[in-house]
């Protein structure tokens, strides 16, 4: 690599408590926080780095959840596949909120831990009909009235209508 280039890098903030993290799994930066360096490798999306250094990083359930609210479903399924750490709800409901509807599928096809209702609210929130109708059709949680609320707020009159139209 160039020395200039790496230098470059080096000064953007973010890059550097990156490369810290990878260079040195074992040892805690001042941005270490309670995540661990896999955790972090799967927010960004870095499945290549998961692959080769996966023996050197550190994961914890951070790590599939937050490939779940990300849309990264590859690191997912490589994540259940490969790693015992598993998830919590919130990967299932921070999928459903960012529309990532083929990562929701996943989890419910290969893991056990589910969702809550807050996945259908923020579904409705950000406007994910089809993540709404896949949840309805597929799922027991349901929703609150806080949908209805969280719909009307972000201006989604086609989810206000689906939401009165399927109800329950």
């Amino acid at each position: 690599m160039d020395k200039q280039l790496f230098f470059a890098v080096w000064d953007l903030p973010e890059m550097r408590r990156l490369i810290k993290t990878f260079m040195y799994p074992g040892k805690k930066t001042a941005s270490y926080y309670s995540y661990q360096n896999g955790d972090i490798a799967s927010y960004h999306g870095y499945l290549h780095l998961i692959k080769e250094r996966s023996e050197w990083l550190r994961f914890t359930n951070h790590a599939m959840n937050w490939a779940a609210k990300n849309g990264h479903l590859n690191i997912v399924q490589w994540l259940h596949d490969n790693r015992r750490e598993g998830c919590s709800v919130k990967a299932m409901n921070w999928a459903a909120k960012n529309g990532h509807l083929n990562i929701v599928q996943r989890l419910h096809d290969n893991r056990r831990e589910g969702c809550s209702n807050l996945a259908m609210n923020l579904a409705a929130q950000n406007g994910h009909i089809n993540v709404l109708d896949w949840l309805r059709n597929n799922r027991t949680e349901g929703c609150t009235e806080h949908a209805v609320l969280l719909a009307i707020k972000k201006g989604h009159l086609d989810v206000l209508i689906w939401l009165h139209n399927n109800q329950k």
